[in-house]
């Protein structure tokens, strides 16, 4: 929905420079409030009250200035709970409202994904906070008596990056110290009944909208309960010809009478795409990165379009089970290991998905994460996600269940495959790396300590893997060579805990694992 920038003190020369570097957050409109005491700044995205919802907003009683990115998806009903008549119809008032009656405890009663940063002018204090997967970034960085705040870390003065700190989920924090852990109102109901309500909820009303659609399970449940509950629904895939996600895709939108979009690409647009995801998702993860490249061309296409938003499945298999590897685990550590990875949610997955669909000037929303979904999704029995009494292991049983209400059967159990697998394009992606990452590369790149802890986290240690690694290092490191050493340990160690799934599951990688936690802001 939008970029936003803030400096305490006021530092508006710094606040505009951080506003563009991030114009394509937000090409709709661009505000900068100034104080005294503050710079509050926005790009606008507009989705919602398009005409009249520029930002930053003031709350009712003028104690706080808000800037606002995401999604509010309750706010009509919070404002009519209060008897509140906001200036416009932008969801983002409803924080300012909420603020001012709860304080540091006004996030407890939002839905939806989002972060805020707003000014408290009666008590001179700066307020950010982030949903609690953490589906729309923020970073603080502090230093030298001053305090700034960003949607990207790359567009912090280049002074105080070195300590940016990304906000992390499900936190409230002010610049007085406090930090409040967020706790979201419960919503009871079946999971078939969540799901839809999140679907219904994230769906726009004034804007081009359309879904993200693999053909996998995941999606084709989100694009068939859209396509129900609003009609005709636009879809768009990405792929290389004679993969099994167009075909699944073709089916799938065929099935719904949805207007499907594609697009084919080859393996000669390979290096552009790459740098593209690296660019834009600042990061060398092998797993941002591949999987950033599909986000990349669905919402490039989307944009095309004329589409503004996005639903994607993101989630599911973190939260229902999904990923191969679950059922290779001993039972009793599934549980666990899958809130492992659903702390990881923010920083990878959904990190990926706002950079590279607001690079095409598109919000993605991601139903399965709507707070009762994943609340609903962590007390289900392990059998409920896992079935190991079938051959094969029945995975995500729960979800297939709701789905085969919506697709028909063979959809609603087709079997998971990874975007870049069902793409098509991971071995073309491996090929490409070999081709540009010699022995003698290698070698040069493990005798850098960083470099070479890096590597040895890669996943599929043997072939292209290490290649594909070493490659996508390497071009991190030429676009970002001015990244301090502590911020490159840092992303090494958030490599190390992701790529730990990919060895040798031992107790003492787990709990290694579980220890790697880091604190209230990381």
């Amino acid at each position: 929905m939008c970029g936003i920038a803030a400096a305490f003190p006021a530092d508006r020369a710094a606040v505009e420079a951080a506003l563009a570097g991030m114009r394509h957050r937000g090409p709709d409109a661009t505000a900068v409030l100034d104080d005294p005491r503050f710079t509050l700044g926005v790009v606008r995205l507009a989705i919602t009250d398009v005409a009249h919802g520029d930002q930053p907003l003031r709350s009712p009683g003028g104690r706080a200035w808000v800037a606002f990115n995401g999604a509010v998806y309750n706010h009509r009903r919070v404002l009519d709970e209060l008897g509140v008549r906001p200036p416009s119809g932008n969801d983002g008032h409803v924080v300012g409202v909420l603020y001012e009656k709860y304080g540091l405890r006004f996030a407890d009663h939002l839905e939806g994904m989002y972060a805020v940063c707003l000014y408290d002018v009666e008590q001179d204090v700066l307020v950010v906070a982030v949903d609690g997967i953490g589906i729309k970034p923020l970073y603080v960085a502090r230093g030298g008596g001053s305090t700034f705040v960003s949607s990207t870390p790359e567009t912090i003065p280049a002074e105080l990056r070195p300590l940016a700190c990304r906000v992390a989920p499900g936190t409230v924090w002010s610049s007085r110290g406090e930090v409040v852990a967020i706790e979201p109102r419960p919503r009871e109901g079946t999971l078939r009944d969540l799901v839809v309500t999140a679907v219904r909820d994230q769906i726009p009303t004034e804007v081009r909208w359309g879904c993200m659609l693999s053909g996998g399970l995941d999606s084709s449940l989100l694009t068939a309960i859209a396509a129900r509950e609003a009609g005709r629904v636009s879809t768009f895939t990405a792929g290389i010809e004679g993969s099994p996600d167009l075909d699944a895709a073709r089916e799938v939108a065929e099935h719904l009478g949805a207007d499907h979009h594609e697009v084919i690409f080859d393996e000669t647009e390979i290096p552009d795409l790459l740098d593209a995801v690296v660019t834009h998702t600042v990061s060398p993860d092998v797993f941002t990165v591949l999987g950033g490249v599909g986000t990349w061309l669905t919402a490039r296409l989307a944009h095309a379009a004329g589409v503004k938003v996005l639903l994607s499945g993101e989630g599911a298999d973190e939260l229902f089970g999904g990923y191969g590897f679950y059922a290779d685990l001993p039972p009793a550590m599934v549980e666990p290991w899958m809130r492992f990875e659903q702390q990881d949610l923010g920083a990878r997955e959904c990190l990926r998905l706002d950079r590279c669909a607001m690079a095409h000037h598109v919000e993605a929303r991601v139903p399965y994460l709507d707070s009762a979904v994943i609340a609903h999704a962590r007390a289900l029995p392990p059998d409920r996600k896992i079935d190991r009494s079938v051959r094969p292991v029945r995975q995500k049983v729960a979800l297939r269940e709701v789905a085969e209400e919506f697709l028909p059967s063979h959809l609603a159990h087709r079997v998971k495959m990874p975007f870049p697998d069902g793409a098509g394009y991971l071995h073309a992606v491996g090929r490409f790396a070999a081709g540009r990452i010699t022995g003698a590369d290698l070698a040069e790149l493990f005798e850098q300590p960083e470099a070479a802890a890096f590597l040895q986290a890669a996943p599929e240690m043997q072939g292209y893997g290490l290649r594909t690694a070493a490659y996508l290092w390497q071009r991190w490191s030429e676009r970002f060579p001015d990244l301090s050493a502590d911020y490159r340990g840092l992303v090494r160690r958030g490599l190390l805990r992701r790529t730990l799934r990919h060895g040798a599951y031992t107790r003492a990688d787990f709990l290694a694992a579980l220890g790697s936690s880091g604190p209230a802001v990381d």
